[in-house]
């Protein structure tokens, strides 16, 4: 794991783009850029590998049936189901 207290400003944003899915300011001070990859990590300022429910890749509509590549902003609409690319619907657990 890496220790983030030892990471260069394009090692903290590179991580936390990849990690996180957030972009960070590079032209902020490097103590700022830890401190806040450190607090999307958690507190021992170690990264934590998170285990995550990979997103779906494509959405379709509940009432008109079409097929959307996944967004952040399709994501918060109900009417939004994880499909495949050709919509068919995934297995929920």
């Amino acid at each position: 794991m890496p220790e983030i207290n030892e990471m260069g400003k394009d090692d903290l944003e590179k991580y936390a783009k990849e990690k996180f899915g957030v972009d960070i300011d590079k032209r902020k001070k490097i103590a700022d850029l830890r401190k806040q990859v450190t607090d999307l990590a958690g507190d021992d300022g170690v990264a934590q590998e998170e285990e995550k429910e990979a997103a779906p890749m494509f959405l379709r509509n509940k009432l008109s049936g079409r097929v959307y590549p996944a967004t952040p902003f399709l994501l918060k609409y109900e009417e939004m189901e994880p499909c495949d690319e050709n919509g068919k619907l995934l297995q929920s657990t």
